[in-house]
């Protein structure tokens, strides 16, 4: 379920193999997950192709107010990311007072 999952996920698919081959996983039944992770991801990138490709105004350049919401989006996201991970890490990593140890 690993494989098939992992397939579907960007960055993470180019690299299962690695820990599938450490395991030493049986080929054919990562050769299967493989194919049918990898056939429903190509699907997917198709299908939003050939709907990209049928906008008008996706393809004239007129998305304009598009890219800022996502951009403003993207922004969001990443300061609540900083505000929420970020800056938790770092304040679980300074020793409490009083309990530092040699």
């Amino acid at each position: 379920m690993g494989i098939f999952i992992s397939r579907l996920l960007p960055v993470v698919r180019h690299l299962i193999g690695i820990p599938a081959g450490i395991v030493r996983m049986n080929y054919k039944s990562f050769s299967l997950y493989t194919v049918l992770g990898s056939a429903i991801w190509c699907g997917v990138l198709c299908w939003i192709g050939i709907k990209a490709g049928n906008d008008e105004k996706l393809m004239k350049g007129e998305m304009h107010a598009v890219t800022l919401w996502l951009g403003g989006a993207m922004l969001v996201l990443g300061a609540l990311y900083y505000f929420f991970v970020h800056r938790h890490m770092k304040a679980g990593n300074k020793p409490a007072s009083g309990t530092e140890s040699d």
